[in-house]
């Protein structure tokens, strides 16, 4: 037996940058806490890993390897016996993802050390089984919060969308604002937003857009950040919604314009630029030039969108029978279910049939049924826990705790599924005032809309309607999905 110290080797690892900044509570206290540990058990420090930054997404130990000198090091130290101890403050430092923490600690098992994990303490030498549990619920459980990581911060960004507050760079003619903290709170007009002006004026007069790059050559304007004006750079900017006020991101977007910036498109040059939008979509053969009903006619079946199919008359089909032949060859006369939605606004076009039509579907009791699953989700914790702690003290057997565990996982999953679907529907109920607007501006103008113009009011009115077997099942208001 040698009298030698034992050999610590401590693990400070973030998941981001940001994290590793000096005023965050992290590599800093891990390596203080690294210390202490071995100062209190006489030990001798051999090695300190620093991690400032990685990728949540690793799981495989070649990955870590190859992008983290930390773990390549922590490799040939184990396989040249340089250490007795690994301190970690808890599993998810040694990987986000359950499957590459446990490969570290296997590799360092392996080895001969152990190691040692400030949030499941052990006496050293004598790790026993119930301890390695209690380590490997800690390292799921870190995965789990992960995950729910990820889904709180999906929510967040459609939260934000829907309060009308942009995500990315803001387009050609904003500046962002910002706070005291310097968090984006709006926008404002910067020089450029002449340039926009200009482009949108020539773009109504129907004038391509590289003869508009050329006219803004000419002009006064100079772009940002080239020589000469570019063809995509004058499209992007008629093709993006922020100039009117909206705010998109995948299939959310904001009800009304939004009051952190100002919009440079009023609403009657937005619509003209929807016009004109859909003028030169149907020139080029996109979806504009498809039908107005394009993801407003659902099939009542297999809840896939209504598309159109051409023959004499154009006809709505079911997309996922078209595609994949797994539902029913279900399809109507699109000018039939035309004429029935007019005839549903027309009679819905007041603040309290728009209500009545909303609260029917099952929109009222959202927050009643948020509140019962925030209960249970509580509750199944809580077993969680117990079950974990009969665990560690040795009354429960280890087969019964993990098929039990697995249960509870389950139902946890599926709540939390529930509950992220049901706040993203109670985030998106439509403005009723915003619908009632939409739906008097397209009865009164309907013959002169585009389709596309008819397609983008219907779905930011929140209309559904349900088809199944050339009959309409159902119309109805709904949250935006």
């Amino acid at each position: 037996m040698t009298d030698r110290p034992v050999r610590i080797a401590i693990w400070c690892a973030v998941s981001s940058k940001h994290q590793a900044g000096d005023d965050k509570i992290s590599l800093e206290d891990q390596e203080r806490a690294g210390r202490e540990f071995a100062r209190a058990i006489g030990g001798h420090i051999v090695r300190i890993y620093r991690i400032p930054g990685h990728t949540r997404d690793l799981i495989f130990w070649t990955d870590a390897e190859a992008t983290m000198p930390a773990y390549r090091q922590l490799r040939q130290d184990c396989e040249n016996a340089n250490l007795d101890i690994l301190h970690a403050i808890d599993p998810d430092r040694l990987g986000r993802d359950p499957a590459l923490s446990n490969q570290v600690v296997s590799l360092v098992e392996k080895s001969g050390a152990e190691v040692y994990l400030a949030s499941a303490p052990h006496t050293i030498g004598q790790k026993t089984v119930g301890a390695r549990y209690v380590y490997a619920i800690q390292s799921v459980r870190a995965g789990e919060e992960q995950r729910r990581r990820v889904r709180y911060y999906k929510a967040g960004i459609r939260k934000r969308i829907q309060r009308g507050l942009h995500l990315n760079h803001w387009p050609l003619g904003y500046r962002a604002v910002r706070d005291d903290r310097g968090k984006t709170i709006g926008a404002e007009f910067d020089d450029h937003i002449g340039a926009v002006k200009l482009a949108t004026g020539l773009y109504l007069r129907g004038e391509t857009y590289q003869s508009i790059a050329t006219v803004l050559d000419a002009s006064i304007h100079r772009p940002p950040y080239a020589q000469t004006w570019r063809y995509g750079t004058v499209r992007d900017m008629m093709l993006n919604d922020i100039y009117a006020g909206y705010v998109t991101a995948g299939d959310v977007r904001n009800s009304q314009p939004s009051a952190h910036f100002p919009a440079l498109w009023d609403t009657d040059t937005y619509r003209a630029v929807l016009r004109e939008r859909g003028r030169r979509e149907k020139r080029t053969g996109r979806r504009g030039a498809g039908s107005p009903l394009y993801q407003v006619a659902i099939c009542s079946r297999c809840g896939g969108n209504m598309i159109r199919r051409s023959s004499r008359a154009y006809r709505l089909r079911c997309s996922t029978h078209q595609h994949s032949r797994t539902c029913h060859n279900n399809q109507i006369k699109e000018d039939l279910v035309l004429k029935t939605l007019l005839t549903w606004l027309a009679d819905h076009n007041n603040l309290d049939a728009l209500a009545a039509a909303l609260t029917s579907h099952d929109t009222r009791d959202l927050p009643t049924r948020l509140a019962e699953i925030g209960r249970t989700l509580e509750n199944l914790e809580q077993k969680r826990q117990r079950l974990a702690l009969a665990l560690a003290s040795g009354h429960l057997d280890p087969q019964m705790y993990r098929t039990s565990d697995d249960i509870l996982l389950e139902d946890l999953d599926k709540l939390q599924t529930e509950r992220a679907t049901l706040e993203a529907r109670l985030t998106n109920i439509p403005d009723l005032g915003v619908s009632q607007q939409t739906i008097t501006h397209l009865l009164a103008n309907r013959p002169d809309m585009t389709n596309l113009e008819i397609n983008t009011a219907l779905l930011e009115i929140g209309i559904r309607i349900g088809i199944e077997n050339r009959q309409i099942t159902y119309i109805r208001l709904e949250p935006h999905q």
